[in-house]
């Protein structure tokens, strides 16, 4: 585990709240006393103000030796050390301290010893860092810039009719495409439907079901050839072959396909 690791969990806990990686406590020239937090946290609260420093360890070795963490304690209200669950034991975190431990593989931050709060001015060396250093200060809009502040506005304004007339012209466009397409499906429907109807009445008229499965239909008709072939008009086997072929296509076409 790195150490930047632990910092990014820091500050996911810390979203919503002023959170400081490397924060320095004063200036850096001449500055014999500077200390570096390796995370600094300020609570959003104007009442109950509350800094909280971190210091994190990612080697044992590291911990022991340190011996620069008291100088921290100055700048805020609770201080913890944060840090691999075998890195450093809770009995010797020393007094005043907090513990945290950063477990993988998720890199979430359990609470082992909860720092106690202590009572302390205003840090504001530090927060004369992070003003000066670490914020970038965006200034409010100024009298001689409204106008510009308002042609940008109105700029955007437009860009948004424009945007929006081009998606409803697609759209326009879009439905009369799909409403051409029905129409003329409608009328290809309408056209097998009277060429239906016709057949169903030929068929009628010779006195046979036009409802008939396909093959009985054939036996039908080849019957009724057979009663009238030996007198019956000339090329009536043709008629009635073909009207066979148009009312089975159109049957399977309205019904979607053979059997429907």
């Amino acid at each position: 585990m790195y150490a930047n690791d632990i910092v990014e969990a820091l500050k996911r806990k810390h979203a919503e709240d002023i959170f400081i990686s490397q924060c320095k406590t004063g200036p850096s020239f001449g500055n014999h006393t500077l200390g570096i937090f390796d995370a600094w946290v300020m609570l959003k609260s104007w009442a109950n103000s509350n800094f909280i420093g971190y210091e994190v360890k990612v080697d044992r070795g590291d911990f022991v030796n340190d011996n620069k963490w008291p100088k921290y304690l100055p700048y805020c209200n609770s201080f913890y050390f944060v840090c691999p669950k075998d890195v450093i034991k809770e009995s010797e975190v020393p007094e005043g301290v907090g513990l945290y431990y950063c477990l993988l593989p998720s890199h979430r931050l359990l609470l082992k010893r909860k720092s106690p709060r202590r009572e302390i001015a205003a840090p504001v060396e530090v927060l004369m860092y992070i003003l000066m250093c670490r914020v970038k200060v965006i200034s409010e809009i100024e009298k001689g810039s409204e106008r510009a502040f308002w042609e940008c506005w109105l700029k955007e304004k437009q860009l948004d009719r424009n945007l929006g007339y081009r998606v409803s012209k697609a759209l326009k466009e879009s439905i009369a495409k799909e409403i051409d397409a029905v129409k003329h499906t409608n009328k290809t429907l309408e056209y097998e439907v009277e060429k239906y109807k016709y057949v169903v009445a030929a068929l009628n008229e010779l006195g046979v079901d036009p409802k008939l499965p396909e093959f009985q239909l054939v036996r039908e008709v080849k019957r009724k050839w057979e009663q009238y072939k030996l007198g019956g008009p000339e090329g009536l086997v043709d008629n009635l072959n073909r009207a066979i072929t148009e009312l089975t296509s159109a049957r399977n076409r309205l019904s979607g396909g053979p059997g429907g």
